[in-house]
């Protein structure tokens, strides 16, 4: 009489080949899944990054523009508080009865980033301030005929600038390829 258990019952070569093309469809979901939760994560890296440039790019060029014109010397007002371009700002103020001034402008670092592409960034007088910058431009508010209107600084002649509009072009330094405009306006002190 026979048992049961001494017998030993193999695979079919039709159910090992099922067998297999399941498990290579799991893996391959797997992979993808693997590869997708990677790429989500670079795109969440480069917009954090780039936000975080943003801000602070934003936050000193503010901090400058607001203080332009001011002066800790009483009816000292003998200077032009700001010199308009296009792509970069001067911005002069007194400080213990000197004036000083900040340059506000774009320039290459002379470094690559992850993809190979040259990094440019913010620098202020000479020294870099934040990288992943590409483009910087400039509109001036001035009073018109009763109007608040902006202006190109080749459009301005002598009106009295009251606030500065900065529009930045970003891109990711890492990996992500990703690309971002970011605008704010700065409305200047009464003089």
């Amino acid at each position: 009489m026979l048992n049961r258990r001494n017998v030993i019952q193999g695979l079919t070569l039709v159910e090992l080949l099922i067998s297999l093309t399941i498990s290579l469809f799991i893996l391959g979901a797997v992979f993808e899944i693997f590869f997708t939760v990677q790429k989500n994560h670079l795109a969440i890296n480069a917009m954090t990054e780039m936000q975080e440039n943003t801000h602070i790019a934003f936050e000193l060029l503010s901090a400058d523009i607001r203080i332009a014109g001011y002066s800790d010397y009483p009816n000292n007002r003998l200077f032009k508080r700001i010199d308009a371009q296009s792509d970069s700002i001067l911005v002069r103020y007194v400080n213990n009865n000197e004036v000083k001034s900040k340059k506000f402008y774009i320039h290459d670092t002379k470094r690559f980033d992850q993809q190979g592409h040259r990094i440019k960034a913010l620098y202020s007088n000479k020294t870099e301030l934040v990288e992943g910058i590409d483009r910087i431009r400039f509109l001036y508010s001035v009073i018109s005929n009763g109007e608040i209107i902006e202006k190109n600084a080749n459009e301005l002649k002598n009106e009295k600038i009251i606030g500065v509009a900065i529009e930045l072009l970003l891109h990711s330094l890492n990996n992500f390829p990703l690309q971002k405009k970011a605008y704010t306006y700065v409305a200047l002190r009464e003089e």
